[in-house]
């Protein structure tokens, strides 16, 4: 996708079009999205190296905010008791 992206890019960057309002390059507003998914693929690589590699379990932070709402909330029913 980020190869497909950036072809988009340089299309836009062959034949400028300009957003009408700001009059921006799109060939530069476009480029988000092969950035975008560059970032992501390297996360995914880095989560699976660290998880498959290493071993390092990586913990899901929202299930870890959960945890501690349930607890704050459990600390508050038994001080109205």
């Amino acid at each position: 996708m980020a190869y497909y992206g950036y072809l988009a890019v340089m299309d836009l960057r062959e034949f400028p079009y300009y957003t009408p309002a700001l009059d921006w390059d799109l060939g530069y507003v476009y480029l988000v999205f092969p950035l975008s998914f560059t970032l992501m693929a390297i996360r995914i690589v880095q989560v699976n190296v660290m998880k498959y590699i290493l071993h390092i379990e990586i913990a899901d932070p929202d299930q870890e905010a959960m945890e501690e709402s349930k607890k704050a909330l459990s600390k508050e029913v038994e001080e109205e008791c």
